[in-house]
């Protein structure tokens, strides 16, 4: 869709913003949700210093806002103000034309003039970044809504010793803007569009494992799965990989690339569940992603399930197992086996001690042909760090595991999306969540990423 400026409406100049941190007298989360009288969503998801990204706003009655620029870290409130003066002031409202439904895909795309431009700093920091659109005027006044663009690392830097990956595809298919995401029931998209706002599906279990990092000083860069599927070689320029939340959809050069990874001696951590379930590919220069998970056939007969020629636990050593999910959530409990690892000196975690809360009720597991040690899961033994039993890899088990793959590198699953919730707690103060931060799982983690990384501790 090309990016046409909306008639009328001011723009940023091309000169690139400089980053500079700006005061802010409340968190970014603090301003509530404007339920459609305001919405945006950017032309990249990713991009590189330098470079410009364009925002499509929409202000249903034609109302004033303004611009504001955060970078998500780890800091109490969770972001960090971006100074961007006259090109995010007081915008004018435009009133945007309504979505637009391919008739054979059901992909939804909001066909928006663009109203904003800025062109990135070169001295910006890679890292995950939102554009937050305020209302300045009428009944919904203060309200905002959200769009996630990510700094890359410039290519004239060094590569950190730690990449993480932010996995967009799959916020993309759980996005219902519009009325449908790949997982709505009474129609659902076979192709799902980044042309439109984000509803649901951002900032899970990524956003704090982003800050943890953050918080204890870790060097580390940032891109998305569409990044490592345009770039599969960017794995190999780090040392340790980590992917957050729930990463569930890749394309096949993603997978790709995390095996190729693996053989190379390159860490892995899968901070999350469920990742590299299913194949997609990329339409429209990586702004549509098909998936055809349903009743049609991807007329290309590209997507479908990984496992269907190699097992997510070939890579992982563990992977979802499916079941009706009608469990609930519950507590990881250590394992006489994990108790012994290195990574579980000196914090505090003996046999048997429990870490309420982290096991979520989309989990995964080692399954059954787990036996068929070489044939469909990793060829080297698998320590088995934290258990959750509930009768069965189909009824709720959980497993968080370690092994050494064949070239050295060693490999972290979580095998939870609750997992993080162990190690950051601004879910406590974003929507009262429980509090489920353990000292003692933050020690393990520490010494676990400092391992695999070979960052020492940050004098912080």
């Amino acid at each position: 869709m090309t990016a046409a400026v909306a008639p009328g409406v001011g723009r940023a100049s091309d000169p690139e913003l400089p980053y500079r941190e700006r005061p802010s007298t409340a968190a970014w989360w603090a301003s509530p949700l404007a339920d459609g009288a305001v919405e945006l969503y950017g032309d990249r998801i990713s991009l590189l210093p330098g470079e410009r990204i364009r925002f499509h706003v929409h202000s249903r009655d034609g109302l004033p806002y303004e611009l504001r620029l955060w970078r998500l870290d780890g800091t109490r409130d969770g972001a960090t103000r971006i100074a961007c003066g006259a090109a995010c002031e007081r915008r004018r409202g435009v009133v945007q034309p309504p979505a637009e439904i391919d008739p054979e895909t059901n992909e939804i795309r909001a066909p928006w003039s663009a109203t904003d431009a800025l062109r990135v700093g070169r001295d910006w920091p890679s890292g995950y970044y939102i554009a937050q659109a305020v209302l300045l005027g009428g009944p919904r006044q203060g309200t905002s809504a959200y769009a996630p663009f990510i700094v890359r690392r410039a290519a004239s830097s060094a590569p950190a010793p730690i990449l993480l990956e932010i996995p967009m595809s799959t916020a993309a298919a759980y996005n219902e803007w519009g009325g449908m995401s790949a997982y709505t029931n009474h129609a659902w998209s076979d192709v799902v569009s980044l042309d439109r706002p984000f509803r649901n599906g951002l900032l899970g279990g990524e956003y704090g494992l982003l800050r943890f990092l953050m918080r204890h000083g870790f060097a580390f860069d940032v891109q998305t799965d569409l990044d490592t599927a345009r770039d599969p070689g960017s794995l190999l320029r780090h040392r340790l990989v980590l992917v957050g939340g729930h990463d569930e959809y890749w394309t096949q050069s993603t997978s790709d690339a995390f095996y190729v990874a693996n053989k190379a001696g390159v860490n892995l951590g899968f901070f999350g569940a469920n990742i590299g379930y299913w194949r997609t590919r990329l339409e429209r220069d990586g702004r549509s992603i098909a998936i055809y998970k349903r009743d049609r056939r991807d007329p290309l007969g590209v997507t479908g399930y990984f496992r269907d020629t190699h097992p997510e636990c070939q890579l992982l050593g563990v992977q979802h197992q499916g079941g009706d999910l009608s469990w609930s959530g519950g507590a990881y409990t250590v394992t006489a086996e994990g108790a012994t690892h290195r990574w579980m000196r000196g914090s505090g975690l003996r046999p048997g001690d429990q870490l309420p809360g982290l096991v979520s009720v989309e989990v995964d597991t080692q399954p059954l042909w787990q036996e068929l040690i070489g044939q469909t899961c990793p060829s080297r033994p698998v320590t088995v760090l934290f258990r959750r039993d509930m009768g069965g890899e189909t009824r709720g088990d959980a497993r968080a595991v370690t092994y050494v793959a064949r070239s050295g590198a060693r490999i972290f699953s979580a095998g939870s999306l609750n997992f993080v919730a162990g190690i950051d707690g601004l879910g406590v103060r974003m929507s009262g969540a429980p509090n489920y931060v353990d000292r003692r799982l933050v020690r393990f983690v520490l010494t676990m990423l400092r391992g695999m990384s070979g960052q020492a501790e940050s004098s912080r």
